[in-house]
């Protein structure tokens, strides 16, 4: 009864007596793991359960979920690749059901969303990597109108179809639609509804193109905009966003952005701004960033026109508290002095950054939140630097990945001095 007890816990998603049952990882088969259920349901009342990645389980213990607990609202069922999809009818029982987590159980197919129709009180649903889920899969949840968060990341054979269901979801705040390849500008139109939308992930959809950005610049509330890999965007694209008040947008490999793709943007309340890899953004971007007071995170990790007058551009934005800047090969060790000005910085990148040598590394002691510092790539810097990194008292995690082979033998030295920081170096795994 020991490990049942350590199982069990309050759930903390309603009111005391609410419980959790955590038995993921678990060699339970279904019939032991029955068993069990039988002794928990008549000494707990369980709103919340929760069993990934349990290998040994078929799914016959599905039917006796909703008589056992009538009161279950989140099941966690991810990752068990073994469960049979016949069974998966007895989920419709589940009557208080709110939440279901389906992601990695890649054996899905439309078939088994036939049976969840009848969950209409169902907030929210996760399908991410069930590829093998198809626009009439989608179709068949169509009365379920209390979504509030649909992630089906990685569901590739989904087309513009299956968003015109979505499209009826108007509750929705969170939709994640990563790597759904087949979906375009035509598509999305049909989303012109989901006014409650906060974030949207729409990552390394490759066919989304700047049609698709004019529909999203009418969702009054979103807030968070997720649109890394998606190639095809352009900064008349982004244009379109300017009416949002975005506070995250991840633009991250959209390389045919240039330097003026955050003009229109300018004057959003910006916490999270995501640019790697878009080799056209330089010091005008990085002017921009500087005037924005709420910015939190920056990355701009390979955006190779970025110079130290950037850098002297960046140095005001005094609320930054993670800064990226690897591969960024122009900036110099004059330049990077400029950081010095940043007090709040917890999280800093210049790995691959070969201009910089010993004396670019004197302002870290001036950056008393530091905890993780990158520098993997770093070809100009010597044993010497470590004086300087010795001075970063919270440093916590320290790249030095690729460096002169010359560091190596002076680092246990620097971990004497730092003793709480994790310091990983040497040839990169």
């Amino acid at each position: 009864m020991e490990a049942l007890e350590i199982a069990i816990a309050p759930s903390g998603f309603a009111s005391e007596s609410d419980q959790l049952v955590d038995l993921s990882g678990s060699e339970f088969d279904d019939q032991s793991l029955l068993a069990l259920f039988h002794r928990i349901a008549n000494k707990e009342r369980v709103t919340h359960l929760r069993l990934v990645q349990c290998e040994h389980l078929s799914g016959s213990f599905l039917a006796q979920l909703a008589p056992l607990f009538p009161a279950l609202m989140s099941l966690d069922i991810r990752k068990n690749t073994q469960l049979q999809e016949r069974y998966f009818s007895h989920l419709s029982h589940i009557i208080n059901l709110e939440e279901l987590k389906l992601s990695g159980c890649t054996q899905i197919t439309d078939h088994a969303l036939i049976h969840l129709a009848s969950l209409s009180g169902l907030k929210h649903l996760d399908l991410v990597n069930c590829a093998n889920i198809t626009d009439f899969g989608i179709a068949q949840l169509i009365n379920l109108t209390r979504l509030e968060q649909l992630f089906l990341g990685g569901c590739s054979n989904l087309g513009n179809d299956a968003l015109s269901i979505i499209g009826t979801f108007t509750q929705l705040r969170d939709l994640r639609l990563v790597k759904c390849t087949k979906v375009n500008g035509q598509g999305i139109a049909h989303l012109g509804q989901l006014k409650n939308l906060m974030a949207f992930n729409l990552g390394f959809c490759s066919n989304l193109d700047n049609v698709a950005l004019h529909t999203l610049g009418g969702l009054p509330n979103l807030k968070e905009l997720r649109l890394q890999g998606c190639i095809s965007l352009t900064d008349q694209g982004v244009s379109h966003l300017s009416n949002l008040n975005l506070q995250s947008l991840s633009l991250t490999g959209c390389t045919n952005i240039t330097d003026g793709v955050l003009e229109p943007l300018a004057h959003h309340n910006f916490q999270e701004l995501r640019l790697l890899g878009c080799n056209q953004i330089g010091n005008n971007t990085a002017r921009i960033l500087g005037n924005m007071r709420t910015l939190q995170i920056a990355n701009l990790g390979q955006c190779l026109q970025i110079s130290d007058t950037g850098l002297a551009y960046l140095s005001q934005a005094g609320q930054l508290q993670e800064l990226g800047l690897a591969g960024c090969d122009k900036i110099t060790s004059s330049g990077v002095n400029h950081l010095q000005a940043l007090n709040h910085l917890q999280v800093l990148s210049l790995s691959l950054c070969p201009q910089l040598t010993d004396t670019a590394l004197a302002f870290l002691p001036h950056l008393p939140n530091l905890t993780a510092l990158y520098l993997s790539g770093c070809s100009g810097l010597s044993p010497q630097s470590f004086s300087h990194i010795s001075g970063v008292a919270n440093l916590r995690l320290l790249h030095l990945y690729d460096c002169d082979t010359s560091l190596n033998s002076h680092i246990p030295q620097l971990q004497t001095t730092l003793r709480s920081c994790q310091i990983e170096y040497g040839l990169r795994p």
